[in-house]
């Protein structure tokens, strides 16, 4: 067969993206058993289905219409699998998250109160309560950062193309979703600090210097 042109590659089968190849052939030399029409409409598809039968029966009228879809009703058939796959991978993410701020919260809560004895110090040498309050929290923060600082470029060069290679039209990392991610673990980590901080500065100096 002529070659007569070359068109952009096209994804078939979301199962094996980017395997086999396509061609398109001239419909009077390699007649088909059925034929597809696509059809490009500027308002709603559903509405122009008569039209098409119409226009269709009056120029063979023994022609018989198998199915009518709209291009959004084709995609989401034959995405459907994707479509799954994308909410399970969704749902997972969110209870990541929630775990990875539960266990935040707990590190970290857990870390100021063992600093108890030595918050009761310096309240007992003078720090005051506040002072206390930012010294605490601004440890916690410290580990935070540390934290994203680690973790983000690991999500953005690793695992944004580990998950790329599983799944066909992966794009760039979403930086909003990063964010948003990032924001939430640090309000975590703040309250995870402050919460206890707070409690512990509350405490008489000396139950605190009892504090094992």
């Amino acid at each position: 067969m002529p070659i007569v042109g070359v068109v952009g590659d096209v994804t078939l089968d979301w199962d094996n993206p980017g395997r086999g190849f396509t061609i398109y052939r001239s419909q009077r030399q390699w007649p088909r058993v059925y034929t597809a029409i696509v059809m490009r409409t500027s308002g709603n598809p559903e509405q122009t289905i008569p039209e098409v039968r119409n226009a269709i029966a009056a120029v063979d009228p023994e022609q018989t219409i198998m199915s009518v879809k709209s291009m959004v009703h084709l995609v989401k058939e034959t995405t459907v699998e994707i479509s799954y796959l994308t909410m399970m991978i969704s749902a997972l993410g969110v209870l990541a998250l929630l775990l990875a701020a539960l266990g935040l919260y707990g590190v970290m809560a857990y870390s100021v109160s063992e600093s108890t004895h030595e918050i009761g110090i310096r309240l007992a040498l003078g720090a005051t309560p506040g002072n206390v309050l930012l010294l605490v929290i601004r440890r916690g923060m410290l580990l935070t950062i540390a934290g994203l600082v680690i973790g983000l470029p690991i999500s953005l060069l690793w695992l944004h193309r580990v998950l790329g290679s599983f799944v066909i039209g992966i794009g760039p990392p979403d930086a909003a979703t990063l964010l948003e991610a990032s924001i939430m673990l640090t309000i975590v980590a703040l309250l995870a600090c402050w919460i206890p901080a707070r409690h512990a500065t509350r405490v008489d100096p000396l139950e605190a210097l009892r504090y094992e």
